[in-house]
């Protein structure tokens, strides 16, 4: 089984051996702001990069006389938003060591057809050792930079059945009120709401151990409907200067060129294919370059065929589906197309008990153990 997944990776690769065009273009603009709680002036400002069809926001923030600045003084989140207004991609970075500027970028995500903006939040942390945030300008693919006057913004924030204000997060901040629910897009591609203060409240001892947060997605009627995720970003960034740093964020293709490669091959105008039952499919880890998953995924069973299973989704199961789940031995293998062509067997195994037994016995229950799903 093994082999055969590791033949088919090859196949994927070498077919993907395509040569990508390099750079990206920058739309940037200086927005000075904040102080902290000690005084200490600061810099914000937002980055926009385009590269063929995939775009990226960067959030910076610089103190001011370019002293060092403390680990737990500032965050920084970067954010994209379609031209609906949902949340779409967001990053969030703190500095692990003393440095005079911090960035955070989302991953480049393609996007076809609809105006894209980018702007950052920069938690700055006050006397009372609350954050607080600020924003940077908006910046879009359309016209550059947007800064409105509060006065553009309609104050009365709508409320749903259960009291909730909900509404876009970058109109929201430029009145100094956000919404309880913010408008965003699920790792499925659907459109619901996330909290505020999940959104944006940031627990620095998760930075080193985990990618990211996953946290839930509404409707309006606070039912969940999926989950939307926050990257933390690990910036690359201590001994460089702010230029070598934005020029190594501007280029996508020097980023991941192996995951670019096989978005040429099997995305079609940056989206997974759907089939004719309105299916999409592809490569799973294509997510990234895509916002969410497809619902097929490319298998290949103990005899050698090739398809598709179902991508596993986000969203807790049912007790029923939990229970077949666990007696099941196979699940379904599909063509293209969505119609079953066999099976794809796989195992369920209690794990391996280690108490009371030395490191060579469980090392050898592990080697004689059969695959687990």
């Amino acid at each position: 089984m093994k082999k055969k997944l590791a033949a088919l990776l090859l196949a994927i690769a070498l077919c993907c051996s395509i040569s990508v065009p390099a750079f990206a273009r920058e739309i940037a603009e200086s927005d000075p702001r904040p102080a902290d709680g000690n005084g200490r002036n600061y810099e914000i400002w937002t980055t926009l990069y385009e590269d063929q069809g995939r775009y990226s926001s960067a959030a910076w923030i610089k103190s001011a006389d370019n002293r060092p600045i403390p680990v737990d003084q500032v965050q920084a989140q970067a954010f994209i938003e379609d031209n609906e207004g949902k949340v779409v991609r967001s990053s969030l970075a703190t500095l692990s060591d003393p440095y005079y500027f911090l960035v955070t970028q989302t991953k480049y995500t393609y996007f076809s057809g609809t105006e894209i903006t980018g702007y950052g939040v920069l938690h700055v942390k006050q006397a009372d050792g609350k954050f607080d945030p600020f924003q940077t300008h908006r910046l879009t693919t359309s016209n550059g930079s947007q800064s409105r006057s509060t006065d553009d913004v309609d104050m009365a924030l709508p409320v749903n059945s259960r009291g909730e204000t909900y509404g876009t997060l970058s109109a929201a901040l430029e009145t100094g009120r956000h919404p309880d629910l913010v408008a965003a897009m699920g790792t499925e591609g659907q459109s619901g709401y996330v909290r505020y203060e999940e959104l944006a409240a940031a627990d620095e001892r998760a930075f080193g151990r985990y990618d990211g947060k996953f946290i839930a997605l509404y409707d309006l009627a606070g039912k969940r409907i999926g989950s939307f995720f926050v990257e933390f970003s690990r910036p690359d960034i201590i001994g460089k200067d702010m230029e070598t740093v934005a020029a190594e964020l501007a280029d996508s293709t020097a980023q991941n060129p192996e995951l670019w490669a096989l978005a040429d091959a099997y995305l079609v105008n940056g989206k997974y294919p759907v089939n004719a039952k309105g299916q999409t499919y592809g490569p799973d880890v294509l997510r990234e370059a895509v916002g969410y998953s497809p619902d097929l995924k490319p298998a290949v069973n103990e005899d050698g065929l090739a398809g598709y299973i179902r991508c596993p989704k986000e969203l807790p199961v049912s007790e029923e589906e939990m229970a077949a789940m666990r007696t099941a031995t196979s699940e379904p293998l599909y063509d293209r197309d969505g119609n079953e062509i066999g099976r794809l067997g796989w195992y369920s195994e209690k794990p391996v008990q280690t108490i009371g037994k030395t490191v060579d016995e469980v090392r050898a229950e592990l080697a004689e153990g059969q695959q687990s799903r």
